[in-house]
């Protein structure tokens, strides 16, 4: 099964008008907290890109609110794109891509979010 559950804060987005629907790229960032083998306390922080297309699960509505800062949550698949660096080489790009979105605005909701500023 390929399904990916992300909750973390925008960092850039792009929404797109395209013939009929709106497409939206941001990235979102997200945190993992571990202990490392000194046994300290250590946050990794990851950037995943995420693509959606309105749709019935996506309305336009809330692609407009996908800005910086905004705390999101996103069901969807990771998806994987093929292409040659500019020095020639393969290159694997890994995305998410929504099938929903849905911006958080219960502070409940955010607290277990990272601050990104």
């Amino acid at each position: 099964m390929n399904k990916v559950l992300l909750r973390g804060v925008v960092g850039m987005a792009s929404v797109q008008d395209g013939l009929c629907k709106k497409h939206v790229h941001f990235s979102v960032v997200t945190e993992k907290a571990s202990r490392g083998p000194d046994g300290q306390f250590a946050v990794e922080v990851f950037w995943i890109s995420v693509s959606a297309f309105e749709g019935k699960a996506i309305p336009a509505e809330e692609i407009l609110k996908i800005k910086k800062g905004a705390k999101v949550e996103v069901v969807g698949r990771l998806r994987s794109v093929r292409y040659a660096g500019e020095d020639g080489t393969p290159r694997i790009h890994v995305e998410a891509l929504a099938s929903k979105i849905h911006v958080l605005t219960d502070e409940k909701d955010e607290s277990i979010l990272p601050d990104i500023n």
